[in-house]
């Protein structure tokens, strides 16, 4: 490195130098000024534009701005971090595709994830991590931030101790201070008395065109820009003092005897309950009382078993995480997940019945999926159980990341409209009864526009003269979708512009 980037001799400048995140005047500025321009390019890309176009371009920048900042380090890069680094591109991508609520905030939930396991893979030694390691160092992470607020103002302090500026240097620095600070007073301030005075509002809008809708640009702006530097400085600041502890990662210290005994407690309840659905369920045998028919059956039931699916996934990684090894206990956990994929197949199979009575949803298929991520991980958990050193963290994470982006791209609304409005009719023959299922038309109007290609196709049903109050109520939900976006560039989305284009 250049000798003039080098710290000054000078007790006082070690010291401080000491406690910053950065070693060196050159990482500073890398990082310090770098965090301002990926600030501004943060609130470009997402302001008020949560899937446009401008979305993967924003995962892109994010991505090259963090590996320039490794690098800056001297941190190697790990070889699976291509697998990181695709899969929030796809993501990004996604999001573009896609005006389903429900998807893009799921998307952001798997963004914001991922990219929580990168950055801690990137700092630390994660080969033999376990589920609760990764998880703990992710929320540690995002938490401990938070005592790194004070760190940007320290640093620009150390920073400007060490340069030994000229008084007019000191003076554009103080004065850069003032605007700095004057900026959320005036923002606050002009708001308050814009609300306070028609006079003075009214004065605003005559010499200012449209200004009643700036000052909440202003300050959405001036916020997002000020939450995206001060996240990144405070969330790499934490990382690179490196304080999750990964020395001590082997915590199965508890005392066998105590799983075995709720296990085996819970595996007698477990072993009744699968008893009582192959003989009644699976095997078509199931005694319905006068006025119950499967439908009632169904839906009463996979929600539930969904949930203690769950607690049986997370039951068990506790006890592979906690307590020593024990034959016994392997036993009662290989019992436990045989159980619970039958649960998965009894709550898999109530949907289906609730299905074929009343039709797809965003929930019903989610239900689904869930089942089928909680069947793909038990199936890791048997591995692990007689395999301590089954990877059981990255086979779950890359199972469910490529599960989740092939459900992203899939776009379920499509399919939804699609599988609702086939033209044959669902005919269930139940306690002598014919029961027909009918389309919830009310419900298909509320889709997003990654339906329209079907909603509004030439020879839809939802098109008929009966149907035409829901129809309508669909082309005025597409209308507010797209009216905000259209001609403008940096609000571009493919899903809204099929729909314009099919309204058209």
């Amino acid at each position: 490195m250049n000798q003039e980037y080098e710290t000054p001799v000078n007790p006082e400048n070690n010291r401080v130098l000491e406690s910053a995140p950065q070693k060196t005047v050159s990482q500073f500025r890398h990082f310090y000024f770098g965090g301002l321009l990926y600030a501004l390019f943060f609130t470009f890309c997402l302001y008020k534009n949560a899937n446009g176009i401008t979305y993967p371009f924003f995962i892109g920048g994010t991505l090259f701005f963090f590996c320039s900042c490794i690098k800056k380090l001297e941190l190697t890069a790990k070889k699976d971090s291509i697998f990181y680094v695709i899969s929030l591109l796809l993501l990004g991508i996604s999001n573009f595709l896609t005006n389903s609520e429900p998807l893009l905030f799921m998307n952001t939930i798997g963004i914001l994830l991922i990219a929580g396991s990168f950055a801690v893979h990137c700092f630390y030694d994660d080969q033999n991590w376990s589920f609760g390691n990764y998880f703990s160092a992710i929320f540690y992470t995002a938490f401990g931030s938070l005592s790194c607020l004070l760190r940007p103002f320290q640093d620009l302090s150390w920073y400007l101790k060490i340069k030994n500026m000229s008084t007019r240097n000191k003076r554009a620095v103080a004065v850069l201070f003032g605007i700095l600070i004057s900026v959320p007073l005036v923002i606050v301030v002009t708001l308050l008395l814009y609300s306070a005075d028609v006079i003075f509002a009214d004065f605003f809008d005559r010499f200012f065109y449209k200004l009643k809708y700036i000052p909440e640009n202003i300050f959405g702006i001036c916020f997002m820009f000020l939450f995206a530097f001060f996240a990144f400085y405070c969330i790499w600041s934490f990382l690179c003092q490196k304080k999750i502890k990964t020395d001590d990662l082997d915590k199965r210290t508890g005392d066998p005897i105590i799983a075995i005994t709720f296990t085996g407690i819970l595996s007698m309840i477990y072993l009744l309950f699968c008893f009582i659905q192959i003989r009644y369920l699976f095997m078509g045998n199931l005694p319905l009382s006068k006025g119950f028919n499967y439908s009632d059956y169904a839906r009463q039931g996979f929600f539930q078993l969904l949930f203690v699916c769950l607690i049986n996934l997370v039951m068990v990684l506790i006890c592979l995480g906690r307590f020593q090894d024990h034959k016994i206990l392997k036993v009662i956990l290989t019992v436990i997940t045989v159980c619970t994929y039958i649960m998965i197949a009894s709550s898999a199979m109530r949907m289906l019945l609730y299905i074929i009575y009343y039709n797809l949803t965003f929930l019903r298929i989610m239900v689904l999926w869930a089942l089928f991520i909680i069947f793909i991980l038990i199936t890791g958990v048997v591995i692990s159980i007689y395999k301590p050193s089954f990877p059981l963290f990255r086979f779950s994470m890359v199972t469910v990341t490529v599960l989740y982006l092939i459900f992203s791209f899939g776009h379920p609304d499509y399919w939804i409209a699609r599988y609702n409005l086939e033209p044959h009719t669902h005919m269930i023959k139940s306690q002598d009864l014919v029961i027909e299922s009918v389309s919830d038309y009310d419900y298909l109007r509320q889709l997003s526009t990654d339906a329209a290609p079907v909603l509004l196709a030439e020879n839809s049903t939802f098109k008929s003269p009966e149907n035409i109050v829901y129809y309508e109520r669909y082309i005025r939900n597409i209308e507010r979708a797209t009216s905000g976006s259209k001609g403008h560039l940096r609000s571009f989305n493919l899903s809204r512009f099929i729909a314009s284009t099919l309204l058209d």
